[in-house]
């Protein structure tokens, strides 16, 4: 009975036991980063089918469906990469562009002020100029009011007020641009 026994236990281990001892091995290499390779049994090839060769044909299967699946997973991984090296190439480009225009900005934000200053003292400097004509304009033509008014006729008299409004006016302008020189010279 023992060695009936003792041959059993060595047939089932010869048929049985080491291809499931071998499953088990195959089994705890799979690694999760890298496709495994096939799984093969080492036995005689059989004319019948047995439960071991649809268990191969079941790791065949799930070994192709994993090959596919990783397959696709590093395709998938490929596209993000790109995905991502599009998007960080695309983000420094929106900060180049980001810092380009805040240098035009800049830029144009100071010849913006230089045009203004250089406008305000142009005005300023104008403003004054143009005071002293308007003052010789006023006077004389108060003069000529005052000291020739019955010698000049009603048509001398009227080109007389003219100027005289035209004076008034011309000095109302004058004050309108040192007031503006001086309110763009103010902070805001």
């Amino acid at each position: 009975t023992f060695l009936i026994s003792l041959f059993i236990l060595l047939i089932v281990h010869t048929v049985v036991t080491r291809h499931l001892t071998h499953l088990a091995d195959y089994m705890r290499r799979l690694d999760i980063r890298q496709p495994p390779p096939p799984f093969r049994l080492h036995r005689r090839p059989r004319p019948d089918k047995d439960e071991l060769d649809t268990l191969v044909y079941a790791m065949a299967v799930a070994h192709a469906n994993l090959e596919k699946a990783y397959a696709d997973l590093g395709r998938t991984n490929a596209e993000l990469e790109q995905d991502i090296a599009a998007r960080n190439a695309a983000e420094e480009e929106v900060l180049r562009l980001n810092a380009v225009l805040e240098q035009r900005v800049l830029q144009r934000t100071a010849e913006l002020e230089a045009a203004n200053h250089e406008l305000s003292a142009f005005t300023y400097s104008v403003s004054h100029d143009l005071r002293a004509p308007l003052r010789a304009i006023n006077g004389f033509s108060r003069l000529l009011d005052e000291e020739y008014r019955e010698r000049i006729d009603g048509k001398g008299q009227e080109y007389l007020e003219r100027v005289c409004t035209g004076a008034r006016r011309m000095e109302h302008l004058i004050e309108d641009l040192l007031r503006l020189s001086q309110v763009t010279r103010q902070e805001m």
